[in-house]
């Protein structure tokens, strides 16, 4: 799973490269604050699905990006 975590940072950070760092600040505080693994995979996908649904500045691969982190979150079974 810390792969999967490492995975998101690097997400993020790209997300403050273009001027997101909102978003940046949420995941890595989601990863951060959970005390559980399900706890932290909630706090990501349902924040996953926020920036999908409020931020349009999310296109191309950043967009298939959390698109495909919340299909891998759910398949976990959280």
């Amino acid at each position: 799973m810390s792969d999967f975590y490492t995975k998101i940072r690097e997400f993020a950070e790209s997300l403050s490269a273009i001027g997101l760092s909102e978003w940046t600040l949420r995941l890595t505080n989601a990863i951060k604050a959970g005390s559980t693994g399900g706890e932290i995979l909630m706090a990501l996908r349902w924040n996953l699905q926020e920036l999908l649904q409020n931020e349009p500045l999310l296109t191309g691969s950043l967009k298939q990006q959390a698109e495909d982190f919340i299909k891998e979150i759910t398949a976990t079974g959280v």
